[in-house]
Parts: structure tokens; C-alpha cells; sequence
């Protein structure tokens, strides 16, 4: 019979739970300074885009990426582009 709440069972349980925190941190790092830099992310989805200029948000696990895209007036065509990282998905 096999004990659900072994030490055995435990300690691999939070070994499996060092290594999921492990691999997330070191993905939202890497999209992190990426958009730091003004680099679209990797670990990303592309989820919709707008017709501002080209507005479009990203996805990641546990955190969202915007990349906006704005015309600054109708006259002249320059567009302003920054990206936003949060720990939100609020869209």
C-alpha cells in the first residue's frame, strides 16, 4: 500500500515544484529584458491586434506583453512604439 503523504513523496513533489518555478522564472526573465530592450517577447502568443497603428498584445504564462504602436497625428506618418510588460492579463 502506498502512503500518499511519504517523505519520499514529498520531497519529489517539491523538487518537480523548485523546477516549475525555476523554468517560468528564467522564461519571464528572458521576456523580460527583451522588452526591456524594445524587443518583442519569445515565449509569447500573439492575441489580437488593433487598428491604432498597430497595436498588438502578446501573452505569456502568468504575464501579458503590449506592443503599441501609435500614429502620433494624421499629417505626418511617424509612429511612436513602445512596449509595456505586466503581471496582468487584463485587456
Amino acid at each position: 500500500m502506498i502512503k500518499l503523504c511519504s517523505k519520499k513523496n514529498k520531497k519529489i513533489f517539491f523538487k518537480i515544484l523548485i523546477i516549475i518555478f525555476i523554468v517560468w522564472n528564467s522564461i519571464f526573465l528572458i521576456d523580460y529584458f527583451r522588452v526591456k530592450n524594445d524587443k518583442l517577447p519569445i515565449f509569447c502568443f500573439k492575441l489580437a491586434g488593433l487598428q491604432d497603428g498597430g497595436t498588438i498584445y502578446y501573452i505569456g504564462i502568468g504575464y501579458k506583453v503590449i506592443d503599441f504602436h501609435t500614429i502620433e497625428s494624421l499629417s505626418s506618418p511617424i509612429i511612436e512604439k513602445k512596449i509595456y510588460m505586466s503581471l496582468e492579463y487584463n485587456l
